[in-house]
């Protein structure tokens, strides 16, 4: 089905006219083979919101149309047989895929300092057979340290 939709909108550019209108904040969609628009002799005249041609999409009801189309796949479809798009989709899935890639590096070394820490942490709990006063402590810290940790993670996505 994405493929036909992708067909049909390929040939939209030649049946609808779209505006949106910022007082309003709504979009207008004109049917221009609607049989109605041939009661109008000029498309400059403005054409009524009540015509049968005259489709209104608030901006709230045009995201969320955008939004399912971008779940469902569509977009792809479209942006693929727009120029200038697709090279543009392609910059930001590769930004995309580095900023992830930098993630998972930072993960990586978070997880090798937690791993020194811990084994650190361990020497020293041979070392020094710890009081309870000195575990609640060294949990404390534990704690303040993954969350400091968790903290960064959410500052640098």
């Amino acid at each position: 089905m994405p493929a036909t939709l992708g067909n049909d909108l390929a040939n939209l550019g030649d049946r609808y006219y779209v505006n949106f209108n910022g007082l309003t904040r709504t979009w207008r969609i004109l049917d221009l083979q609607h049989s109605e628009v041939l009661k109008f002799r000029d498309l400059e005249e403005d054409i009524p919101d009540d015509s049968p041609a005259i489709t209104i999409l608030s901006e709230g009801m045009f995201t969320k149309l955008i939004s399912e189309a971008m779940r469902l796949g569509m977009l792809d479809s479209i942006l693929l047989g727009t120029p200038g798009i697709t090279s543009n989709a392609k910059e930001v899935s590769e930004l995309k895929d580095k900023q992830i890639e930098d993630l998972n590096d930072k993960i990586k070394s978070y997880e090798e300092d937690i791993a020194l820490l811990n084994s650190q942490l361990d020497i020293l709990e041979e070392k020094s057979k710890v009081s309870e006063p000195v575990m609640i402590k060294q949990n404390i810290i534990d704690k303040l340290f993954k969350l400091a940790m968790s903290e960064n993670l959410n500052e640098t996505a």
